[in-house]
């Protein structure tokens, strides 16, 4: 069995930014579920007030 730590430094990682829409769940789902990648997402608030 191969240790996790030398697996996860060959991963390849995606940064996905999320807009909220049904695309991006769509495409993040379908990354983990074929372990293309680690997929890191990030959340920012941008200053809207509504």
């Amino acid at each position: 069995m191969q240790d996790p730590y030398e697996l996860l430094k060959n991963t390849q990682k995606v940064i996905l930014t999320n807009s909220d829409g049904l695309d991006t769940y769509v495409l993040v789902a379908w990354l983990k579920e074929q372990g293309v990648a680690e997929v890191i997402c990030v959340a920012g608030n941008v200053g809207r007030l509504d």
